[in-house]
């Protein structure tokens, strides 16, 4: 069988020859060639860059929560600046500077609410009075309870323009609180000296 074999390759023209090894050849590289190798590697190209995307977008998201947060802070620096200063105003050995009684203090600083683009109205505020003994002047606080809104910059708004609106009002006192979704200033105290009507 092998001479015949043999016989019959060298029957075989160099043209006929080389086909037949290029057959063998072809038949060798399809038996050798590791496609599944290079299924897999497709496949976790695929998943990483998937995770590629998917971590990008979440960069971008805490991006931006950094972002709002560092602006809420600065907010809040200012707001605690503001009321020390306050603070020191009201401890002051001169005092505050009294001014005429206003009959609509609770109405004017929830009418700035309004102005400010919050989206809950702040509620009916409580008032007390705490004259000073042997003084004319007395010291009203206007108290407002769990006035709340999505977006922390309307309650601050409301505060600066409420300050700005109406002469002589100073914040007292806050409280915030961060709910699901939203902001709660659950006490905000606002004060003013007022002389007393003899």
């Amino acid at each position: 069988m092998t001479n015949a074999a043999a016989l019959n390759q060298s029957e075989l023209s160099a043209d006929e020859r080389r086909a037949i090894m290029a057959a063998r050849a072809a038949r060798t590289e399809r038996a050798n060639r590791p496609i599944h190798l290079v299924a897999l590697a497709c496949v976790l190209l695929i998943v990483a860059a998937g995770a590629l995307l998917l971590a990008w977008g979440r960069l971008n998201a805490a991006k931006t929560q950094l972002g709002n947060a560092a602006d809420q802070r600065q907010r809040f620096i200012e707001l605690g600046t503001r009321w020390r200063e306050v603070a020191a105003r009201a401890s002051g050995d001169q005092g505050p500077k009294a001014g005429d009684s206003i009959t609509t203090l609770g109405s004017r600083i929830q009418a700035q609410a309004s102005q400010a683009g919050l989206v809950n109205s702040p509620g009916v505020p409580t008032t007390r009075d705490t004259p000073r003994a042997g003084q004319p002047t007395k010291r009203v606080i206007t108290s407002f309870t769990n006035v709340k809104d999505p977006d922390l910059a309307a309650l601050l708004r409301w505060i600066d323009l409420s300050l700005e609106e109406i002469p002589g009002l100073d914040l007292h006192a806050l409280t915030l609180r961060i709910e699901q979704d939203q902001w709660n200033l659950s006490s905000v105290q606002f004060s003013r000296w007022e002389r007393v009507n003899p």
